[in-house]
């Protein structure tokens, strides 16, 4: 809650864990490497200025760079950049969501 589709579906990706599961149903392991992806990817778009996904500028006119590092995002049906399996897309809250069926089962 609060981070943003975008950022959830590459915290969820690389944790490895399906975006349909339950919150409660996690396990302590996983909220760990949920925490631990926040802290990476959040630090990793500050970075590059964000996420631009269309014409949105910061105030100082500078895009967001961060979308050239994401892994699930708008990428329905590619190839998984680790497995090979197409990425799916979801609609969940009216919000897309992108996950691999392999590797986050």
């Amino acid at each position: 809650v609060g981070l943003g589709n975008i950022y959830a579906s590459e915290i969820l990706f690389r944790s490895r864990i399906h975006p349909q599961r339950a919150s409660g149903k996690l396990l302590k392991k996983e909220w760990t490497k949920i925490i631990k992806y926040t802290q990476s990817i959040l630090e990793e778009a500050i970075k590059n200025n964000g996420t631009t996904m269309s014409d949105f500028r910061r105030v100082d006119d500078k895009p967001g760079k961060f979308q050239q590092f994401l892994q699930v995002y708008v990428t329905n049906k590619q190839a998984c950049p680790k497995c090979g399996v197409p990425i799916q897309r979801i609609v969940q809250q009216q919000r897309s969501t992108f996950f691999c069926t392999e590797c986050q089962k």
